[in-house]
């Protein structure tokens, strides 16, 4: 994946970081009209954290969508995710915690 993203025609890789076993974020430097533009995104090949499979590769890609040139996870698959993410990394206030089990 790194050599992919190193060999990008009108894209730099500026940043990337390997934040679980299978899960990589990476941000891309883009020259837009004349602009700056930084797109940053989330990769998994499957979601691993303290020794369990939260979601394998076929549940990530469940009903993903073409959104220019990538593949993006469906909304259900990208909240079930990003809270689960958040759920392990007990990375919730007081009022979200309330708020889920509401």
């Amino acid at each position: 994946m790194e050599t992919s993203l190193l060999n990008l025609r009108d894209a730099r890789l500026v940043n990337l970081l390997q934040h679980e076993s299978t899960c990589y974020y990476f941000v891309l430097a883009l020259q837009e009209k004349g602009q700056l533009r930084f797109l940053q995104m989330d990769a998994a090949v499957d979601y691993r954290r303290n020794g369990l499979v939260w979601f394998s590769a076929e549940e990530l890609l469940d009903d993903r969508r073409r959104w220019k040139d990538f593949w993006v996870a469906s909304p259900e698959v990208e909240f079930k995710y990003l809270l689960v993410k958040k759920y392990s990394k007990g990375r919730f206030q007081n009022d979200q915690q309330q708020d889920l089990r509401n």
